[in-house]
């Protein structure tokens, strides 16, 4: 999206949003749960009154989490303008685009401007608090990984000497943030391979102790390969971080031996997790396509079709795109666009974080397929590691 009245892009949305009285979440269940349980927690529960909208006759006598849970036909007879709809299914969202009813889905996806976290509650406290709320944010403690794998969208593979970011760092980066934003719904640790940097457990010691009250949700990301020793399994339980693990037991044979080691170990210390099992990857063709032809709005479309949220913030900067980031620090581009998180007015940082721009699109975008049409490739297939000699 092009800034075209920059700082006041979003001032249409806020206005509905901030006349919001009654949030109605659509099916009873654990994700239901999960939105009321962060409206606690950012004391919004208050600001709206909070009903459940279940098509079950029993849920509908016994209620919900202390609340009412009606049918869809009396939440058909009862909506206005006045409230705001939060699907979290699927087939719900499907049921409510076919009656044309404006929705918002709990779940953080890409290319989607209508999800609850990020296009309500972000909007909704900058407008209405003057709160700055990230609805996402990741930090690459090293780029240093274990493996090599083809099409990894870190282009690790291109960087001739990778490092361990350093806790001085770490705690200057988290400083920086939060003088800034007030509070963040997820912050993710990931690399390069997380559990190769042995101050790791000092930055998950940081963070619950500077910063627990901040931060809703905290993951850290691994191929599982890398044994947690108990410094570092202490510091996730403390913490209480969740570990996601990729599986790639399919395509690296070490993984077949260490994810079930490591699960035994996570619970043992009651650590949560979750196995993420990829059918595919995504191939972005980076620099083996050439959009340099194609007119300005043909390339405002190509961006908005890719992502408005996979960012990233490091040195006092917010990126546009994560990958552009990425392909410099490997010496693959020579800019990533960004802006100033210390000069950037918040409006500003929240447009930003949603997607404007100031062209619409990225220098990057004009020789990379994005996300959207990116074609399918084989995950984790490792390839012979590149010999700078």
């Amino acid at each position: 999206m092009k800034w075209t009245n920059r700082g006041h892009e979003l001032d249409h949305l806020a206005e509905k949003f901030v006349s919001v009285n009654k949030i109605y979440f659509w099916r009873t269940g654990k994700r239901a749960e999960e939105c009321v349980n962060l409206l606690h927690w950012m004391k919004l529960d208050k600001d709206f009154e909070i009903c459940f909208v279940d098509e079950d006759p029993e849920k509908q006598r016994a209620g919900f989490l202390g609340g009412t849970v009606i049918s869809p036909e009396e939440f058909f007879a009862r909506y206005n303008e006045k409230c705001i709809v939060v699907s979290t299914k699927r087939e719900i969202s499907d049921q409510l685009r076919e009656r044309g009813i404006p929705y918002h889905d709990f779940r953080n996806l890409q290319s989607r401007r209508n999800t609850f976290v990020q296009w309500f509650i972000c909007i909704y406290m900058l407008y209405k608090y003057d709160s700055l709320v990230s609805h996402s944010m990741e930090y690459n403690v090293t780029r240093k990984c274990n493996l090599n794998c083809q099409g990894c969208l870190n282009f690790n593979h291109y960087i001739r000497d990778p490092q361990d970011e350093t806790i001085e760092a770490f705690k200057t980066h988290l400083a920086t943030v939060f003088r800034r934003y007030d509070k963040l719904f997820t912050f993710h640790l990931s690399g390069g391979e997380p559990f190769l940097n042995k101050a790791l457990p000092e930055m998950l010691h940081h963070i619950t102790a500077e910063y627990c009250d901040k931060i809703y949700t905290k993951y850290i990301y691994t191929n599982g390969t890398v044994l947690a020793n108990e410094t570092l399994l202490e510091a996730l339980k403390e913490g209480d971080f969740w570990v996601m693990i990729d599986d790639y037991r399919d395509t690296v044979p070490m993984a077949r031996e260490r994810i079930p080691q490591l699960i035994e170990k996570l619970e043992q210390y009651g650590i949560r997790y979750q196995l993420n099992k990829y059918d595919q990857w995504c191939d972005i063709a980076f620099k083996r396509v050439d959009f340099s032809d194609w007119s300005e709005e043909k390339m405002i479309d190509h961006r908005d079709r890719c992502n408005t949220y996979l960012q990233q913030m490091i040195d006092g900067k917010i990126y546009s795109c994560c990958y552009e980031h990425y392909a410099m620090v490997a010496g693959l581009v020579d800019h990533a666009d960004h802006i100033d998180i210390m000069t950037t007015p918040k409006v500003e940082i929240l447009e930003y974080r949603l997607g404007y721009t100031e062209k619409g699109y990225l220098d990057m975008c004009r020789f990379c397929h994005g996300l959207e049409d990116s074609a399918p490739l084989a995950p984790a297939v490792q390839i012979p590691k590149p010999n700078y000699r």
